[in-house]
Formats: C-alpha cells, structure tokens, sequence
C-alpha cells in the first residue's frame, strides 16, 4: 500500500510536469505563465510585494493597481511612485533621427535627445523640447529662435490659427558657394514660382519647368541632412526672417561641430523676378540673370 501511495504521487507530479503550462498564486485557473490574484481591491492589500534580504520592499503592485518602486505605500494620486534619494529616474535618450523614426508615438510620449541635451514630448502632431521659460500661456512658443533642433537651426517661428507651433530652420552647411537658379534661362515659370513667402511651392514649380536638368531648388529639394529630407529653397521673405535673426542663427551654428556661418555674400532665393532673372538675397533684394553661379542653401519648415 505504501509503495502504491509513493507510485500515485509520482504519477500525478509527473502529469502535472507535463501537461502545466501555466501557473496561479491565488487563483487555480491562470491564463498566463504566472498570474498572481490579488485578496482585493485596495491600496491595503498587494498582488506582488519583493523585499530585499533587510525586509525593505523593492517592487510592490497593490490591488488597487498601483506600483511601487522603493516603497511599499505608492501615493494613492499615481500608479507609479519611484522613491530614491540616492538616484533619479532616466528617461530613454536617443538622437534626433531616433526620436522621429518612432512609429506611431503616443501623446505624452517622453524622451530625452542626446543632440541637444534636451527632453522632448510628443503632442500628437508633433514634438516639442520642454524648454525653461519657453513654455506655458497660449502666446508662448515651446522652442526658440537660434535653436538647435530638426536637423538645422530655428530662424523664424509662428502658431497657426488652431494654435499649433511652426517654424522655419535652416540647414547647418550650404550646399554650394556657386550654382545657377536654373540650368533653363530666358523662360518664364510663371506666379507658381514668384511667391515671395512660399518657398517650397517656388522650388516645386522650378524643378517641373519644362527642360529642367539641374538648379539651385534641385540641390536642396534633393538635400538629405540632419534625418530629413523635406529641404527646399528659400523665397525672398524667408531669406529676409533669416537675415533678421542672422545673429541668433550663427551663434549657435559656431557651437556646431562642421557648421558653416552665414556669410555677408549673395544665396539664391526661389523667387523669380522675370524670364531671364530672379531674386536673391545679401543686404537688401536684387535681381540677377538665372544663369549668374551664386551660394546655395536649404531650409525646412515644421
């Protein structure tokens, strides 16, 4: 009998070994690899409580769904209290192009970006750098003329009618110190290429003309730099915010390992004046034959 009794037991754990792909603390019908059933649904009682050799509790989840981390009370206001006065918590850090290659970021997301030194979140349209004194009021901007954000600098900012930020950034090198507006000269593109606020629409406009090979719109519709590829040729106005904040602009791009500094010489804007000529940009706005080589230089908008 006694034999028989040590043969049932060998049996049934055998059975269990084999057949068990699941285990229950609490509960003898899990439906994972381990699931632990709570005795309630109160702060006072807890699912999961780790303690250290000293008693001290690591990680705790309370039933009423809250975590704690260094504490075996977390705050009834949070579903995750961290205590420490001897570490802080960090956050995912990863470079610019890392941030925006996320697929499908969550509002709220955060992030801290290793170019910049900076911490980033997501609004649901786009990303935004916590900036001190940068943000809060609906008149405010969260980022900054001179900013090094985007794959350039930040030269010009405004918020659209829905309150949602945009700007205007530059690119960190020029593309070319000569180059034609156009390989075709002496035909006029027309109204879709003489915006004097619309760049990308002129760069566009410029590139489909009939007979187009090569032009300084090309270059930077074709620039990949920074992880974007959305550069385009700036119009006159642009150029114009750009010169403003010239000062601003070339502080930062001299903190900026390669960077080249705006120069007091001619860049191309995608604005054309006539047939055979079209605006640039130095001190003031001037008209020069399309086919006249002069600085080239992208920028992006957001």
């Amino acid at each position: 009998m006694h034999m028989f009794r040590i043969l049932s037991c060998f049996f049934a754990l055998y059975a269990v070994a084999l057949h068990a792909q699941h285990v229950g603390i609490g509960t003898s019908t899990p439906n994972a690899r381990l699931e632990v059933k709570g005795l309630g649904n109160t702060s006072s009682t807890q699912s999961v409580d780790v303690k250290n050799s000293d008693g001290n509790t690591i990680f705790l989840i309370n039933d009423a769904m809250r975590t704690g981390i260094n504490t075996s009370n977390p705050d009834s206001s949070s579903v995750l209290e961290i205590s420490s006065t001897t570490g802080g918590f960090l956050l995912p850090r990863m470079t610019t192009a890392q941030y925006q290659a996320i697929p499908n970021p969550a509002m709220g997301l955060l992030i801290f970006n290793t170019d910049d030194a900076m911490f980033y979140y997501y609004t649901g349209g786009q990303w935004i750098a916590l900036q001190n004194g940068q943000g809060g009021g609906s008149g405010s901007f969260s980022h900054y003329i001179g900013e090094s954000f985007g794959g350039g600098v930040i030269f010009h900012l405004w918020k659209d009618n829905l309150g949602m930020e945009h700007g205007l950034i530059v690119a960190p090198n020029d593309i070319s110190t000569s180059y034609p507006y156009s390989n075709v000269s002496g035909t006029l593109i027309g109204p879709s290429a003489q915006s004097l606020w619309d760049g990308l629409a002129n760069s566009n406009a410029i590139v489909a003309q009939p007979g187009h090979i090569n032009s300084a719109a090309k270059l930077c519709l074709d620039l990949v730099s920074g992880g974007f590829s959305d550069w385009y040729l700036p119009a006159f106005d642009e150029w114009g915010y750009l010169w403003q904040n010239r000062f601003n602009v070339n502080k930062t791009l001299s903190t900026i390992n390669g960077a080249d500094l705006l120069k007091t010489v001619e860049y191309w804007s995608s604005t054309e004046y006539s047939s055979g000529s079209a605006f640039y940009y130095a001190f003031y706005g001037m008209n020069l034959n399309k086919s006249i080589h002069e600085y080239v230089r992208a920028i992006r908008s957001f």
